[in-house]
């Protein structure tokens, strides 16, 4: 029997080599964004362990005037990948291919009569350019009407960035007694 290695031995082996290979210190993880020219694909390295907002983080610091964390999705193989989910928990090794499809950011502007407008928004625009968009869809004047997010009056001079507007957030639409 010299020279054979027992069933435990080899799996204890096995176990060994698999959690080596699943601990690598890094991957290179390469990112192709999609719809969106500006950006070349960038080879990133990355520990497995590492949160799949990390491939965002590394987009934001190459392009932070055009992306933000929740206009972007993550996909691999086909498959959305969640932000706070590990790289290894979606089986990504070495040299895997991850796309990033950047969304059009978008606001929900909810009236008085519960009518729902759905804008398509940059985060750096004023709210009072907001309110001239929101005017062309239901002809209320700008000066009309305010704008509240979670009851805070938005401030016509200030950015959706200032209020930390999220994707597919809900603006409610007041309109002023006269």
């Amino acid at each position: 029997m010299a020279g054979t290695k027992s069933s435990s031995k080899l799996f204890y082996e096995n176990f060994l080599l698999e959690s080596l290979l699943e601990h690598r210190l890094e991957i290179t993880v390469h990112i192709h964004c999609l719809q969106f020219d500006g950006l070349e694909p960038l080879d990133i390295c990355l520990s497995p362990t590492q949160q799949v907002r990390a491939i965002k983080d590394v987009i934001l610091k190459e392009e932070p005037a055009n992306f933000h964390h929740d206009t972007m999705v993550v996909t691999y193989k086909g498959k959305h990948l969640e932000d706070y989910f590990q790289l290894r928990d979606y089986g990504i090794q070495d040299g895997a291919r991850v796309d990033v499809l950047v969304e059009q950011r978008q606001v929900w502007v909810v009236t008085e009569r519960d009518e729902h407008y759905l804008v398509d928004v940059e985060p750096s625009i004023s709210i009072w350019h907001l309110k001239q968009i929101v005017e062309a869809m239901t002809g209320v004047s700008p000066q009309d009407f305010e704008l509240f997010l979670l009851n805070e009056k938005l401030r016509d001079s200030l950015e959706l960035s200032d209020y930390a507007v999220k994707q597919k957030s809900k603006l409610q639409m007041v309109t002023k007694c006269t």
